[in-house]
């Protein structure tokens, strides 16, 4: 399988990030039908360093829109209401 290895913390730069990632692409949030995020496989920490692994799903969301794309209008709304779909999803699991 191929995945994608990001560094997210470095000290304590990013543990905002992490914490937020352990709550929406962990465990049964990640299962949600309207949560499209991409699941994190694992956590990799070395010294001060924290990396997470995804799996590799695709191209950017750009690249998927561009001249050469033959893609339908229909396609691209539904990718747009997909990036709304986590965002929803995100104002709900972290009202204030």
């Amino acid at each position: 399988m191929d995945v994608v290895i990001r560094v997210i913390v470095i000290g304590h730069e990013g543990r905002d990030h992490l914490k937020i990632l352990r709550r929406i692409a962990k465990g049964k949030a990640i299962l949600t039908s309207t949560n499209h995020t991409i699941p994190l496989f694992r956590e990799f920490v070395y010294e001060d360093i924290v990396f997470g692994i995804f799996p590799k799903i695709g191209a950017r969301v750009s690249e998927m829109v561009g001249r050469w794309a033959k893609n339908s209008v229909g396609d691209v709304i539904e990718m747009v209401m997909q990036m709304l779909e986590v965002c929803a999803v995100l104002s709900g699991l972290f009202t204030i």
